[in-house]
């Protein structure tokens, strides 16, 4: 059941979490945005924001939106792994890389971390270090 309020920051990401749950990913990113603006720092409204504009293909606006959480909670594992997913995906390699091994610092040995660096690595021939993320 989704709660309607439009003056609760809570209330909208839950509308949003709906609708993103029956594929209606612009109406949720509008709720996401309407619970930005009223509770500007509302941590879950700025991490949905960005993964529904991962899903809809707005790469660019999705990493707004973390950079912006990223300065709320700067240690944050998930949002991080997002940062450098995203770069990821647009082929910005080398912050890709630097946010996988930022990430690292929080997460150490993570094997899928350690993974996608190995192969960031490999992709730019650069087989000592890719071989260091393997193993």
């Amino acid at each position: 059941m989704c709660i309607r309020d439009r003056y609760n920051a809570k209330a909208l990401v839950n509308r949003g979490n709906c609708l993103f749950m029956k594929n209606e990913f612009l109406r949720a990113k509008e709720q996401y945005l309407e619970a930005i603006g009223v509770e500007a720092d509302c941590v879950e409204a700025l991490y949905n924001l960005a993964y529904v504009n991962k899903k809809i293909n707005m790469f660019i606006e999705a990493l707004q939106a973390l950079e912006k959480l990223q300065t709320i909670i700067p240690s944050c594992p998930e949002s991080i792994f997002q940062i450098a997913s995203l770069h990821e995906i647009i082929g910005n390699v080398k912050q890709a890389m630097k946010w996988y091994q930022i990430l690292l610092t929080r997460v150490p040995s993570d094997p899928n971390t350690l993974a996608r660096l190995g192969n960031l690595y490999a992709r730019e021939e650069d087989e000592s270090q890719a071989l260091h993320y393997y193993t």
